[in-house]
């Protein structure tokens, strides 16, 4: 095929296609790895990362009570909150996200879930931002589509 025949040459041609994976067993990746590793452990981030994604659902346990919250979903850090059921095209979820973003906090929507993915490292002070405006962003929305 052309596409093939494109690549067919001799060295000096420069003609070779380049083409690895990201997985080769890089050994500054596989090093970094390994550092990242035993930080991992040193700082117990396992179950630091499962006592914030207590405190999450906690946080959010007011937030499940208002009508039209339709679930909230967490395993770990991982959320997510489910609004509606709402037309697609009002987007209330982009609605949430903008909401919260013009608050400095950035989230994401999947349709109408908010995805909350807070980093393993976040403290109290900032995890309780999060959910605050995660929080009243919901509100204002619901309140605005009734």
């Amino acid at each position: 095929s052309s596409v093939y025949e494109a690549f067919l040459g001799r060295p000096e041609q420069g003609r070779t296609f380049f083409h690895g994976h990201t997985y080769t067993a890089n050994p500054l990746a596989c090093a970094a790895a390994v550092a990242n590793l035993d930080l991992m452990v040193s700082r117990n981030t396992v179950a630091a990362a499962a006592s914030i994604g207590d405190l999450l659902g906690t946080a959010l346990g007011p937030l499940a009570a208002l009508p039209g919250v339709t679930q909230i979903r967490r395993i770990g850090t991982m959320t997510g909150i489910e609004i509606g059921p709402f037309d697609p095209a009002l987007r209330a979820g982009m609605r949430v996200c903008r909401k919260a973003r013009d608050r400095g906090v950035i989230v994401r929507p999947l349709g109408d879930v908010i995805v909350l993915m807070p980093p393993l490292a976040i403290g109290a002070e900032d995890l309780a931002l999060l959910v605050d405006v995660v929080s009243d962003s919901v509100g204002e929305v619901l309140a605005e589509l009734g």
